[in-house]
């Protein structure tokens, strides 16, 4: 398997022939004799964007004229066929477009725009119609920039890959075409779980879209941080919503707008041509351009019949007064950052650097030459106010915890570490599809630890035993243990400086396969396998930082059978009466070995075992110990605090539900399973917990989860308070209780955006790794600094940035070390730019309401240990996700008993007249909570922020007492 790095720094595009005359060369590739594109294609790829300083910064990037021209790929298609198609790069470099099937005569190629539709009937495809225009425009496929997710390379990691294989007997080992030619894999994924899977055969082509993607998504996302959410939105739909691609928006579009970004008017057409007569001759008669929609937008806002400017007029008059147009930074840190955000360690250089970074961001204004006005730098005015209100700086979410946490030098005990149970299937447990892709989701997800249920597969043509995966004594397909491997060792590839990436191995192999295992364990992973010394087995478990970039293998060693089993005989007793004893494992593989699971008899007993040795205990085995005794509690507490305990969900969970994790993390349990192929309120809350640290997969348990001795004062460990204000408080509507079982950086020129965009692909220590990156890095993986200042500060040399980490500090909230019961007061304000329910883009204006929900544990007072949840919804809004206010008055008081595992949950749904249709979900931890006026930043079931879920937010209300 030849695998492109793509972790390497981006370089200079080297200089294409003919490059000075491209602009009047024919669409062809040199050397070829085909027309790539239709003549209606190359006018489609060159429809600009409207012209934000982000795409100022991407038009301006170099070498990218061979992918403007186009590229030959062999695409896949989603029932795993190659198709010859074209790749090519809009010319404002927003966009990827890909070529469909060859016209007739094979005089050239064309994108969907000029295809036609597809005329189906009862009895399926009958035909295509070319005539209907306008519902064409609702099909156009490209993948916008905003969409790209990321990229894997050189492996056979994506469901589409795997259908290509269809033909050949691959549990025997036989290789299809793309395997054969995994060195030429590109998958370019996208909208969270698609994926754009392509073989490129030119090695130039390869590195020159490799290349060019990188440098697109890097370059967006550093620039997108300097506008504001709304602007990005309109640019984000512009390709579909210009339909004559003229770059300006006629009555008809218009309408398309507000049907996009869910907001409804009565009479839109009065309203534009309201708009057209104030502007008078300012107006083009074929339309709006993009400024004059957005400041359009901003006027609807202030309007009766939508609140949103409202609310943070409101908040600004009470904070500042009435009649104030601007504040100094002096009032601004005074009056709002230290008397509403509680952020008293703010000094008046971070109040500047905040107005700084505030009035460089590209807003726009109710009054079309407001946005032309030059403010202070440290002079703020109500609109740019609004903007910081649901900025990713004014987060809920404690920035300062996002940031990676340093080294992760504590023993492994002492992490929550993100797990996934039965990785390899894509839906139910007995009946679904096993596929490698979902190895590679969960890992993108954050995931450190995957699940695989090894058993005897077949022999090679050369007689090699071939393990496979699969749930055994069920209906699950079965997929190579190899191929797995493979994937895994593609990510470590990308990824050399990952934390450990643990393989929870369900042995149930003959001997014969288990030493097959050990040898594709030694043979594909390669430098990357950790082999633990016999020594290393009775010491104490080492340290993420010191297994960085390691492989580790969870399993069993001689001669105790793996606790685990218990969860193959638990699904076992379904469907079989008797199960065979277990073979004993060969010393190839237990010498591969560090976890060692043990079967569970007492707390007391397992305490004396050595560190390495581990329990698997299944959801509803945790309640009965917790249950059957006080003490348990107390003692799993203290057997985590050296050891490891993996939990999984109960067999009867056969749709692939999940548990809720909150009562396994209480215990100090380091691994709790989850099934990733389905997103509910567990996996939110999953995600939410290892948001922190840069998503690295280990989170440092809180001290009051570890012995006294190992406790420690680290910050990490503290609480944020706020001192209490006066207010309206009720109760949740809804509770349920369920006793289930120092200077700033100097400043670039005058706003130069263009270049401080060009700066960033060439800066070598601003290495992009957003490309099968560990997770953390993938939706910011720019490595800056300065949160608070959006990158309009100079780089800081890598060395420097220990310094620079401590100079920031000023964005991490005062945090008191609190374990005790708290009172959270919380009140949902108001959203913007909600999307429609899985960024759809056609369907009806959404209604959306907001579910808060807490999920906690208690302790009752002889110890036993309880999980409480207790939630409230807001008010429908309807007709209006792009602006919606609920601003109730009265804030809802939760009793939070143990802040340190308990999370809160912000879950933002469409009401509708059957089920209520989730649209965006936020999970955050109790002690990880900032007060004061706060952004709720939302994510999509994937837990991305990319899309049309890139700009939702939410803004609430939070006090701590």
């Amino acid at each position: 398997m030849a695998t492109i790095r793509i972790d390497d720094p981006v370089y200079e595009a080297s200089a294409l022939p003919g490059d000075s005359s491209l602009r009047g060369m024919p669409l062809l590739l040199p050397g070829s004799t085909t027309r790539l594109m239709s003549t209606r294609t190359a006018q489609w790829t060159k429809t600009k964007m409207p012209a934000t300083s982000v795409g100022q910064a991407l038009s301006n990037l170099k070498g990218f004229e061979r992918l403007e021209r186009g590229i030959h790929v062999m695409k896949i298609t989603t029932k795993g066929r190659l198709k010859k198609r074209i790749l090519t790069v809009s010319e404002d470099h927003f966009a990827l477009f890909v070529t469909h099937s060859p016209i007739k005569g094979n005089k050239g190629f064309t994108i969907a725009k000029s295809l036609g539709l597809p005329f189906i009937t009862r009895k399926g495809i009958r035909g295509f119609n070319f005539s209907s225009d306008e519902v064409r425009d609702d099909y156009v496929r490209y993948i916008d920039v905003a969409d790209i997710d990321g990229m894997q390379l050189g492996v056979v990691g994506t469901q589409k890959l795997e259908l290509a294989r269809t033909g050949v007997y691959r549990l025997k080992g036989e290789d299809s075409q793309v395997d054969k030619h995994a060195d030429q894999i590109v998958s370019i994924l996208h909208h969270g779980t698609l994926t754009l899977d392509m073989l490129v055969p030119d090695k130039a082509d390869r590195d020159t879209l490799v290349r060019c993607v990188r440098m697109m998504r890097q370059t967006y996302m550093a620039a997108q941080k300097h506008v504001s959410n709304e602007d990005l939105l309109l640019r984000y739909i512009w390709y579909d919503v210009d339909t004559n691609q003229n770059g300006l928006i006629g009555k008809t579009e218009f309408s398309k707008i507000l049907k996009r970004i869910n907001l409804y008017l009565k009479n839109p057409d009065r309203k534009f041509n309201e708009y057209v007569k104030e502007l008078g001759q300012d107006a083009d008669p074929q339309g709006l351009t993009y400024p004059q929609i957005m400041t359009l937008l901003q006027q609807l806002k202030t309007t009766g019949m939508i609140e949103k400017i409202k609310v943070s007029q409101q908040i600004w008059d009470e904070t500042f007064g009435k009649n104030v147009a601007s504040v100094t930074a002096e009032d601004f840190l005074k009056k709002f950052l230290h008397k509403a955000q509680d952020m008293h360690h703010l000094t008046i250089t971070d109040a500047k650097e905040i107005i700084f970074a505030l009035n460089h961001m590209e807003i726009n204004h109710a009054n079309a030459h407001a946005i032309k006005d030059i403010r202070p730098d440290w002079e703020l005015i109500p609109a740019r106010f609004e903007a910081f209100l649901f900025d990713p700086m004014n987060d809920a979410y404690d920035p300062w915890v996002l940031k990676p946490g340093g080294s992760l030098d504590h023993p492994m005990s002492q992490y929550w570490i993100n797990t996934s149970h039965n990785t390899y299937l894509t839906g139910d447990q007995l009946q679904s599809q096993s596929s490698v892709s979902m190895y590679m989701i969960a890992l993108r997800r954050g995931c450190k630890c995957l699940e695989l249920d090894v058993w005897d597969g077949e022999m090679s043509a050369k007689g090699e035993p071939l393990p496979i995966v699969y749930h055994g004594l069920t209906l699950t397909s079965r997929i190579l243990f190899a191929d797995i491997l493979r994937a895994v060792k593609s990510f470590m590839i990308s990824n050399p400086n990952t934390y450990p990436v643990i393989l929870s191995l369900e042995n149930h192999c003959s001997h014969p396969f288990q030493k097959a295992m050990a040898k594709n364990l030694l043979q594909i992973l390669g430098e990357s396998l950790y082999i633990p010394l016999e020594a290393e087995r009775n010491n104490d478990l080492p340290s993420p930082e010191a297994l960085k970039g390691k492989v580790v293998i969870k399993g069993k060693r001689p001669p105790e059978p793996d606790d685990g089993e218990e969860e193959a005989i638990e699904m076992d007793d379904r469907v079989a009466t008797t199960t065979e004893k277990k073979p004993k494992i060969v010393p190839e593989l237990a010498n591969l070995t560090l976890f060692h699971g043990v079967k569970f008899k007492t707390f007391e007993a397992s305490l004396n075992e050595p560190p390495t040795h581990m329990h698997s205990i299944g959801e509803t085995k945790i309640q009965k110990i917790l249950s059957k005794q006080a003490t348990n509690t107390s003692l799993w507490r203290q057997y985590n605090t050296h050891h490891m305990t993996r939990t999984y969900p109960a067999g009867s969970r056969v749709d692939s539900s999940n548990y809720n994790p909150i009562t396994p993390w209480a215990t100090g349990s380091q691994m709790v399973a989850l099934n990733f192929q389905t997103c509910d309120t567990p996996l939110i809350l999953n995600d939410g917990r290892f948001r922190a640290d840069r998503r690295s997969g280990y989170i440092l348990k809180p001290k009051s989860l570890l012995a006294k001795d190992l406790q420690s004062d680290d910050e990490d460990d503290m609480m944020p308070m706020l001192a209490a204000e006066e207010a309206s408080v009720e109760a949740p509507a809804e509770t349920v209780v369920e006793a289930s079982k120092e200077t700033p950086a100097e400043a670039t020129e005058e706003n130069q955006l263009v270049a401080l965009q060009l700066a960033l692909v060439e800066a070598e220590n601003c290495a992009f790794d957003y490309i099968m990156g560990d997770f953390e890095e993938v939706l910011c993986g720019e490595r800056t600094p300065d949160i608070i200042t959006h990158e309009l500060m100079v780089k800081q040399p890598r060395e420097q940035r220990t310094l620079v980490m401590e100079r920031i500090r000023f964005y991490h909230q005062n945090m008191t070390n609190h374990v005790n019961e708290i009172r959270l007061r919380v009140r949902v304000v108001a959203a913007s730019c909600l999307p429609k329910p899985k960024g759809a883009k056609s369907g009806e204006h959404i209604d959306p309401y907001v579910e808060v929900t807490l999920h906690d544990m208690q302790e009752r007072g002889e110890g036993k240990a309880t999980y409480l949840t207790a939630s409230f919804k807001t008010n429908t809004v309807p007709d209006n996700g792009f602006c919606p206010v609920w601003n109730d008055k009265a804030m809802k008081e939760f009793t939070v008993a143990h802040p340190e595992v308990a999370m809160i949950h912000f879950s933002v749904k469409e009401s509708d007249v059957g089920i209520d249709d989730r649209i965006a979900d936020a999970a955050i931890p109790c002690h990880r909570l900032r007060t004061g006026w706060r952004s709720i930043q939302l994510y999509d079931t994937n837990n991305l922020r990319t899309g049309a879920f890139g700009f939702a937010t939410l803004l609430v209300q939070i006090q701590i007492v």
